[in-house]
Order: C-alpha cells, then sequence, then structure tokens
C-alpha cells in the first residue's frame, strides 16, 4: 500500500527488512519485486530491471514481475524485450483475479499495437 501512495521510504524499509528477514523464496522473489516497482517509480531503470530479474528468477511464474519488467523494458527502449515480457505476464496472468487486471490490458494494448 506504502507503494500505491507514494511512500516509498516506509516501504524500502520494509521490503529491506523481508529480504533480511525471510528464508521463504517466494516471499523474497514478494519483496524483490515491490523493490523493483519503487525503482521503476524513481526512475531507476537499471536497479528497477536487476530486482525484477531477481524476483522472476526465484518466482517464474509471477505475473505482476513480468508486467512491471514489460515497463522498464518499455521506458529504456528495448520495445522487443518488452513485448516478450508482455507476453509472459499474459502467460501466467489469471482474469479472475482483480488484481491483475491492470496488468492484462495493458500487455493486451501493448501487443495488439505491437508495443507502440
Amino acid at each position: 500500500m506504502q507503494i500505491i501512495d507514494d511512500n516509498h521510504r516506509e516501504a524500502l524499509s520494509a521490503i529491506h527488512q523481508c529480504l533480511q528477514l525471510t528464508d521463504y523464496e517466494a516471499v523474497k522473489a514478494a519483496c524483490l519485486k515491490n523493490l523493483g516497482w519503487i525503482l521503476l517509480k524513481e526512475g531507476n531503470l537499471i536497479a528497477a530491471e536487476k530486482n525484477l530479474r531477481q524476483a522472476i528468477e526465484l518466482e517464474v511464474d509471477s505475473p505482476h514481475s513480468h508486467c512491471l519488467l514489460a515497463q522498464v523494458l518499455e521506458a529504456k527502449g528495448r520495445e522487443q524485450a518488452a513485448l516478450t515480457a508482455w507476453e509472459t505476464t499474459l502467460h501466467y496472468s489469471q482474469h479472475r483475479i482483480p488484481e491483475q487486471h491492470d496488468c492484462i490490458s495493458w500487455a493486451n494494448q501493448r501487443l495488439e499495437t505491437g508495443g507502440n
């Protein structure tokens, strides 16, 4: 919630604590995804991509991580790689989960227009 509200300082503190304390890969993946999301919002694309790729290594079937990675790749001008990430987003997304609707919509839009 702190990320959505742009309360990055509080979110970063919680993320760093999460990464230090958890032994569970799925939890680490979620924390790395959230860190990547904050870094994307702050415009730190290199670090965002690094953290999102680490999250995906831990949990390959996370549509949100792929969705955020696609946004990072678009911002970096890597359209073909972004399209692949959008395809992967759709592959792992589930329409019945409301939290995934935005990513599904964005992925469909980008894939229909070829990334433009």
